[in-house]
Formats: structure tokens, C-alpha cells, sequence
């Protein structure tokens, strides 16, 4: 039996003689995969990158969200992922989020005939606005955490919210069997701003992802899945949403290409 090597470009070890960066991964038919039509985040190439990008976003961010407050443009003194209200210029690679009914499903337009005041806005039954987790500490007696406070064993139960995502809630619930790997998904945070930066694995990569606290509302409770502590501890909401932002293709210089949403994670 005759093995055909030169087809199979899939190498274990170090190439020989080839560039890594022009390598091409295929099986069978060779079909060159671009990555950056792809790849909906930047990856850095490990923990300690990570955390230094999220630190040097986390103060841009707090910087602009107290030089619009001093301005009277921000009078909460919290961030919002929303370059039409909080100018990006100082963080430019964080890409926005904003607590907008469109973004629970953002629909690219692949029918060229079909225009766009055809397409309808997406909607949630019962969901008519975004709130802020921080919104409900007046229900917690303003003792709102990302974590609750202590160092317990394990960090309670994850509830699932109104969409049909338990493979997200359970995977949460295993991991907040494990304290620790729970407060690694957290690069940095800064509730007072509402600032949370996290680190997620998706599509073979670690991503960075910021995120304010804004969520969406289905009769008076939060769309996504929450803590049984809530509205006490919001790490479990938070982890959505984030994951709910790294489900949607962006790309800020062509906004009419975007598609997924909140509601693609259930």
C-alpha cells in the first residue's frame, strides 16, 4: 500500500519546511481556509496577554466613563458598550454591544431583493426593554456581587433564564462546582463602573470580552440564566451575556454584514 503524503498538509511536530503562518490544515480535497474572514475576535496567545490587554482596556474605559461624567454626559458614571453614547476612541479594538431590542437577533441581509424596512425587528415575547443587573439591587439590599463574598466551596446553583440554552446553564452549574476556574473567566472588572472584561474558549481560541452590565428584561426578570443568589451575585448573567456577544459575527466597517444576537445562544 502506497501512502500519498503530499495531499495531507496536516503535520504533528515541527514542519520541515513550511512557513506556519501559510500553512494550510486540510483533509482530502485541499481547500485553503482564511482565518481572517473567519475569526470573529482577536486571540492573544496566552493568559498573561490577556490580562494585560483587559487592564489596558478596563482603564481606558474608566477613564472615558469619568471624563463624560465630568461632562455631564454620563451621569450614572457607568460604562455602556454603545459608541453613540460612550465615544470608543480610546478603546477602539472593544467592539460594541448596545442594549438595543436589535441586537437580540441581528439578521445580514443575503436576499438582495428583499429590502430592508421588509425585515422584520426581532422580538422575545414579554421582552420590551434592557436593564441593568445593578438595576436590581434595591431587591438585594444593595449588596449586589459578581461573587459572593468568602471563599465557599462551591458557588451555588445556575437557574436557567427564558431561552432554551441549558448546555450553557449546566456547563456554568459545573463549574461552579470549581470556585476558582469560575473567577478565571474574569480578566477584570469594575462593578462600581460597570466595566466586566472576561476571558472565553470559542472556536478553539481564548477571547476577550467586554461587556457592561445591560441585560434584557421578560417581565420584570432577566432574559439570561442567573445565579440562585441573584440578585445577590451576577457572575452567571454576566458570563451570557458575554457569550451572548462573542455568538455574533461583527465587524464595525460593515455593520450590514453582522448577524447572530442574543437570542443565538438558545
Amino acid at each position: 500500500l502506497e501512502h500519498n503524503a503530499t495531499g495531507l498538509e496536516h503535520t504533528f511536530g515541527q514542519p520541515n519546511e513550511a512557513d506556519v503562518g501559510d500553512m494550510e490544515h486540510t483533509f482530502g480535497k485541499q481547500e485553503k481556509v482564511e482565518l481572517k474572514t473567519t475569526a470573529w475576535y482577536h486571540a492573544d496567545s496566552g493568559r498573561q496577554q490577556l490580562e494585560y490587554a483587559a487592564q489596558r482596556d478596563l482603564q481606558a474605559i474608566c477613564e472615558t466613563v469619568e471624563e463624560m461624567r465630568a461632562r455631564g454626559r454620563c451621569l450614572t458614571g457607568k460604562f455602556t458598550n454603545d459608541p453613540e453614547i460612550l465615544p470608543d476612541r480610546k478603546f477602539p479594538e472593544v467592539l460594541p454591544f448596545p442594549p438595543e431590542m436589535t441586537q437580540l437577533m441581528l439578521r445580514h441581509r443575503l436576499d438582495e431583493d428583499v429590502e430592508d424596512e421588509d425585515l422584520e425587528e426581532p422580538t422575545f415575547p414579554g421582552c420590551k426593554a434592557w436593564h441593568r443587573l445593578s438595576e436590581f439591587q434595591p431587591l438585594a439590599g444593595g449588596t449586589a456581587r459578581v461573587f459572593e463574598e468568602g471563599n465557599p466551596s462551591h458557588l451555588g446553583r445556575i437557574f436557567p433564564g427564558h431561552l432554551e440554552n441549558m448546555y450553557l446553564v449546566e456547563a456554568l452549574n459545573a463549574v461552579s462546582l470549581r470556585p476558582k476556574l469560575a473567577r478565571q473567566l474574569f480578566l477584570c472588572f469594575d462593578q462600581q463602573r460597570a466595566v466586566y472584561i472576561l476571558s472565553l474558549f470559542k472556536n478553539g481560541i481564548w477571547m476577550k470580552v467586554e461587556v457592561d452590565d445591560y441585560v434584557p428584561v421578560v417581565e420584570g426578570e432577566p432574559l439570561c440564566c442567573r445565579s440562585e443568589k441573584f440578585p445577590h451575585v451576577l457572575w452567571p448573567s454576566l458570563v451570557e451575556k458575554a457569550y451572548a456577544k462573542v455568538s455574533t459575527l461583527r465587524d464595525p466597517k460593515r455593520l450590514e454584514e453582522n448577524s447572530g444576537g442574543w437570542l443565538a445562544v438558545g
